[in-house]
């Protein structure tokens, strides 16, 4: 039963004011199944820190067998700014005759590792991470989340 109040005094709580008000590194931590707090949630809390680097990261891939033809990939990733406005593709790619690689590099020069490896038997894969950087330039990323 306090459990249930606990829940319930967080869910109403409007902390936008005062996170935009931090001025000290932060770490933006999202669970890809927490309802109450989903990874795009979390991206958009990150963003209201001043000064602090964020990149949103979203990743799709899918494999499959035109007829008569051997197995082919598409996949991309695309890099939203903090608000989720302003996006580019850093890579783009369809009908690949080989799986998309082991790793990419991020805007800010980070190798990330693909949510999955693309393999034969991997099918469709949509994955989101944040990326993500303190005060002294020195950057890293989340886990990636799939939905």
């Amino acid at each position: 039963m306090r459990s249930c109040r606990c829940c319930a005094a967080i869910a109403g709580a409007d902390l936008n004011g005062s996170t935009a008000k931090l001025r000290l590194p932060a770490v933006a931590i999202a669970g890809s199944e927490d309802g109450a707090s989903p990874p795009e949630l979390v991206a958009g809390t990150a963003a209201l820190i001043p000064g602090a680097p964020c990149h949103v990261i979203w990743f799709t891939g899918r494999s499959y067998e035109p007829r008569d033809e051997p197995r082919q990939w598409d996949w991309s990733i695309r890099s939203c700014d903090r608000e989720n406005r302003t996006c580019r593709y850093i890579q783009r790619v369809y009908g690949s005759h080989t799986p998309w690689p082991a790793t990419f590099v991020s805007e800010s020069g980070q190798e990330i590792a693909y949510p999955t490896s693309g393999g034969l038997w991997h099918f469709y894969s949509r994955s989101i991470m944040v990326e993500y950087g303190d005060y002294e330039g020195n950057m890293g990323h989340s886990e990636w989340f799939s939905y």
